[in-house]
């Protein structure tokens, strides 16, 4: 069978002039380095936004770029100043702190809707989903979220209403 190795090879001259080669199968970390690959792919082309931060610090980790291109943050621009609360309304950090890490600390998840808040100041409703990751003893190490940009159907909901209350009228 043919199978990927790293090789490495030394001479030693103490031992006659021989050479001494090395070599160890890295099929599986071979496969393991295309299933990330797979993984940031899906990252990438996601029109969703994918993002990641430290629970300690709540610094920023990492915004995907439809993440970025939906709060107006540029492809180059260094998102690790940034913390969760920057990213957010006053309203929507105040439910981050009553609500929405509370349920994700103790259920894993929090899932929901709160508001994102572009660099121009405009409010972003998004459908989140909030998801601690907790380190082998237990300690939430890093949050990170899939949400969806639901303007349109709020907007949407927003016209119903407004048809339904004419109507009635």
């Amino acid at each position: 069978s043919i199978f990927e190795v790293e090789v490495s090879v030394q001479y030693r001259p103490a031992e006659g002039g021989r050479f001494v080669a090395f070599l160890q199968d890295i099929t599986e970390r071979k496969q393991a380095e295309q299933y990330q690959l797979s993984l940031v792919a899906i990252l990438n082309a996601t029109p969703d936004f994918v993002g990641f931060a430290n629970a300690k610090n709540t610094n920023v980790i990492y915004i995907n770029p439809a993440g970025r291109k939906m709060i107006g943050i540029g492809g180059e621009e260094d998102v690790t100043r940034l913390k969760i609360a920057d990213l957010h309304p006053e309203w929507t950090n105040q439910l981050f702190l009553d609500e929405i890490i509370p349920t994700a600390v103790r259920d894993g998840v929090w899932t929901g809707e709160c508001a994102f808040l572009s660099q121009e100041g405009r409010e972003i409703p998004v459908a989140m989903v909030l998801l601690a990751h907790k380190s082998p003893t237990g300690e939430v190490e890093r949050f990170s979220t899939i949400s969806r940009d639901i303007t349109e159907r709020k907007q949407t909901d927003a016209a119903r209403a407004a048809l339904e209350t004419q109507l009635r009228e």
